[in-house]
Formats: C-alpha cells, sequence, structure tokens
C-alpha cells in the first residue's frame, strides 16, 4: 500500500514538472502533444437502444410450432438482443428478472425456447387421442 501511494506521488509531481515545462517551452509543448495525440479519447457513449414496438415482435408461438425445437433456438440467436428482451417482457418468459442484465442472444435463446415450448406443453397430459 505504501509503495502505491509513493508511486502516485512521483508520478503527480512528474506531471506537473512536465506541465510547467510544456507551458514555459513551446517545443516541449509541441513534441508532448503529438505524443499525447496517440492516446485515446474519451468512448463516445452510444445512444440506447430504440424501444421495440409489439406490432415489429415476431410471434414466438407460430415460429415455434413452424420449427423444430433446435430451429426455433437458432432462429432466436438470430434476433437482436432487444427484440428478444421485448419478448421475454411481453410473454412473462422469466419472472425472476434474471435475464435484464444478459447481454449473450444464446442465453435468451435458451430461456425463450424453454419457456415456449413448456407453454405449449402445458395441459397436453389431459388431452385424449380421438383417433
Amino acid at each position: 500500500m505504501r509503495e502505491e501511494k509513493l508511486i502516485v506521488r512521483i508520478l503527480r509531481n512528474l506531471a506537473t514538472v512536465v506541465a510547467e515545462e510544456a507551458s514555459t517551452n513551446p517545443q516541449f509543448a509541441d513534441r508532448l502533444e503529438a505524443i499525447l495525440a496517440e492516446v485515446p479519447s474519451k468512448k463516445k457513449t452510444s445512444k440506447p437502444p430504440k424501444p421495440v414496438l409489439d406490432e415489429e415482435l415476431p410471434d414466438p408461438f407460430v415460429e415455434a410450432k413452424a420449427r423444430t425445437a433446435s430451429e426455433f433456438e437458432l432462429w432466436l440467436r438470430d434476433l437482436e438482443i432487444p427484440v428478444l428482451k421485448a419478448l421475454v417482457r411481453k410473454h412473462d418468459l422469466d419472472s425472476s428478472k434474471k435475464w435484464q442484465k444478459w447481454q449473450e442472444s444464446e442465453k435468451f435463446a435458451k430461456l425463450i425456447s424453454d419457456q415456449i415450448q413448456a407453454r405449449m406443453q402445458r395441459g397436453s397430459a389431459f388431452m385424449t387421442n380421438a383417433d
């Protein structure tokens, strides 16, 4: 801990000396500016994603019926994260809200696929074949 404080104090003093020299010596200031030009600037903050409207959302139940389980999950992986989040929110597929921090489409695809399949099979034990 002492060593870290010592290094911080040395670097601050060094920065002060460099700043003083740059203010009095224009050649030094130009060389310093050329070196510091390579340092990246602050990251640009991106705009939050545009919310997905319910009309724009695909119907996961229709898609699940049209595909096999693995094809359905692959189809879900190709969707964008805001669309997947909107699907989970609209159909209330995860009441624990653990999905809100996720950023991987694979996790969303697995969750949505499992929940949709479970809902589609709900009550199937009580159905009889009329064949």
